[in-house]
């Protein structure tokens, strides 16, 4: 029997998880398969899903130099590791990959509304009361653009 190969993290698609087949590179820099990537644009994301930042635009240039090295090393892969065995759910891994983004945004703000705290209670210019008002209203305010932002 074959053992099976490990495969590099850049010859699989950050939302499918799946060997890429027809690479494209976005805005981030990132490739992404074609299809996976140009789904996640048309359901309105405008944010790396690799990263979390801002797509500065939606443009796509095809990686044909890393469509190579990839049809070539999946040649060397032992049978059962080929892309036929496996399909992801398209649909399932831009959710999966959607929430990721929405949770890393999320928790990035609550540390910084905590780092906030923290700095203005250490520097003695207010009380406690008066920093958690605010800052629990910024949280709901980020909230509320998350959620203008992913149903846009």
């Amino acid at each position: 029997m074959e053992s099976l190969k490990n495969i590099p993290n850049d010859y699989l698609c950050p939302i499918t998880q799946e060997l890429l087949k027809d690479p494209v590179v976005a805005a981030d820099g990132q490739s992404y398969e074609r299809e996976a990537i140009t789904e996640w644009l048309r359901r309105g994301n405008k944010r790396s899903p690799f990263s979390g930042d801002a797509l500065k635009h939606t443009s796509l240039q095809e990686n044909h130099q890393l469509k190579a090295i990839v049809e070539s090393f999946e040649q060397s892969l032992p049978t059962i590791q080929r892309r036929e065995q496996v399909k992801t759910d398209l649909e399932e891994a831009i959710k999966l990959k959607e929430k990721f983004v929405e949770d890393f945004l999320e928790k990035n703000a609550t540390k910084m509304i905590g780092l906030m705290k923290e700095n203005e209670v250490l520097r003695g210019q207010v009380n406690l009361k008066e920093v958690i008002q605010p800052l629990s209203a910024i949280h709901q305010l980020f909230k509320f653009f998350l959620f203008v932002f992913y149903n846009y």
